[in-house]
């Protein structure tokens, strides 16, 4: 972002820092001025100098501006104006304050790791919200827009500081009145997240854009990029004809109905894809519901906040050779790995250790008895470790990991539908959503016991009004 001293005026705008720049228009924040002295901070897109020199590309704004001004939904970002100062086209949008999905997924891997499932199926819900609406817009006349986006990814997609998504960057998106037609063969986006058939030359329809929402699912959910390579050329091979692993296989907290969603948007024949965002929502929404997976707006931010305060471990200090430690206790501790650890944080409030239990010293020791033992316990490890003999610990892992069964596949590489999931302990990679849902699951088990309580009570009653008011009873008191 380049910072300027002092503000440009361009028209009725302010414009100051430049957010980003791109092959044929930047974006700066900029502050709108009324006549009444009022004041709003906007995105402001301006069209570049060589752009304005070529027909194709104005045209190609235009319709842009055109475009935006239908698009009035939550989870897209809004457009306020359009016009022309000096020879050069702009389009002030809203500002939109938070972090896009680029740069989270980056602070999850150098600090936390992946992504827990249930925040990622919160940002794919809103994405296939703001898809839905685009793709089934209509004009004043009742005409369909045909809209598609064609540039779905990670860093056109924004997390406010409400926990609202929105998507954003219409720039390369088409309708299908525009006037400006992309012709068969050209393709426009980023080839990661491009459907095979778009790649191929085929015309493009709404199923693409739903490509591209497994393509980002996949990557939030593993913390790799599915299709990436050094060159274009290689990405376009991949995107065609490299095999998709479930991502169950790189993150095994996914569920295997997570997974099913997630891999029918990848389908490379288009047939058998979502045809429809709001299908692929609703397959969503139902997945969150029967996993009891339910993440609001209001925790998704709380989640976001909590991961940008995490800050990434210092390499080689003992407080991190002291994580390494309590996160693989059967570890020698004389080869701790070199990638940050993925412990979960859901027994500490901040994400770090408590500082009542764990003291560093001014030496750079550990200053309590737990620590201590954690040291004497390590040593013995190393020990054993030198001798060849397995620990404990290391046989029951490695009886468990020959005990399970290997996981059926079908011919085309996917679970084999008829094989039962088997069920499994979710964890999250946080402390508040984790809490939020022990906090939901214990105020149910209160009010079944409170119920129960109030059964047993009024059982008890009508067996003490029976007896007490029974005649041989009253015969005996009285006689």
């Amino acid at each position: 972002m380049d910072v300027v001293s002092e503000p440009e005026e361009f028209g009725s705008y302010l414009v100051y820092e430049q957010l980003g720049i791109g092959g044929m228009a930047s974006v700066h924040v900029a502050e709108s001025r009324s006549m009444g002295g009022f004041r709003k901070r906007v995105a402001l897109k301006r069209l570049l100098a060589h752009a304005a020199d070529n027909p194709e590309l104005v045209q190609s704004f235009i319709d842009e501006a055109r475009l935006v001004r239908y698009l009035k939904h939550a989870n897209i970002a809004q457009t306020y104006d359009f016009g022309k100062v000096g020879g050069i086209y702009f389009i002030a949008m809203e500002l939109v304050p938070g972090p896009t999905l680029t740069q989270l997924i980056r602070q999850c891997i150098a600090t936390i790791g992946v992504i827990p499932f249930p925040i990622t199926m919160n940002l794919l819900i809103q994405i296939c919200d703001a898809l839905d609406y685009a793709h089934n817009l209509r004009d004043e006349h009742g005409k369909p827009l045909g809209i598609i986006h064609r540039d779905v990814s990670p860093p056109n997609v924004i997390i406010s500081n409400t926990g609202i998504l929105k998507l954003i960057d219409f720039g390369v998106a088409k309708a299908a009145s525009s006037s400006n037609q992309t012709q068969v063969g050209t393709v426009k986006g980023k080839f990661s997240y491009m459907a095979p058939e778009y790649l191929s030359g085929q015309r493009p329809d709404p199923r693409v854009d739903l490509w591209a929402v497994g393509a980002m699912a996949h990557e939030l959910l593993t913390a790799h990029q599915l299709f990436d390579a050094d060159d274009d050329y290689r990405v376009i091979e991949l995107v065609k004809a490299a095999p998709i692993v479930l991502p169950s296989r790189k993150n095994p907290e996914v569920p295997p109905e997570l997974d099913a969603v997630v891999m029918t948007a990848l389908e490379r024949d288009p047939a058998r894809r979502w045809q429809s965002a709001a299908a692929m929502r609703t397959a969503l929404a139902n997945v969150a519901k029967e996993l009891q997976t339910v993440v609001s707006n209001a925790q998704l931010i709380q989640w976001v906040d909590y991961a940008f305060s995490q800050k990434p471990p210092h390499e080689g200090s003992d407080l991190s050779q002291l994580i390494e430690l309590l996160e693989a206790p059967s570890r020698p501790s004389g080869k701790l790995a070199d990638r940050p650890s993925r412990r979960s944080t859901q027994d500490m409030d901040d994400g770090g250790f408590d500082d009542r239990r764990t003291r560093v010293r001014d030496d750079g020791g550990f200053d309590d008895r737990r620590t201590r033992k954690l040291a004497e316990f390590d040593d013995r490890l190393t020990r054993t470790a030198s001798r060849g003999d397995p620990t404990k610990a290391e046989r029951g892992n490695r009886k468990n990991r020959d005990a399970t069964p290997p996981r059926k596949l079908s011919e085309d590489g996917d679970r084999d539908p008829t094989q039962r999931a088997v069920p499994r302990k979710r964890s999250f990679l946080t402390p508040r959503v984790g809490s939020a849902m022990i906090e939901r699951h214990t105020r149910g088990h209160r009010l079944v016991l409170w119920l129960v309580a109030l059964l047993v009570l009024a059982g008890a009653g009508l067996a003490s009004a029976h007896f007490f008011g029974h005649p041989a009873f009253l015969a005996d008191l009285l006689g």
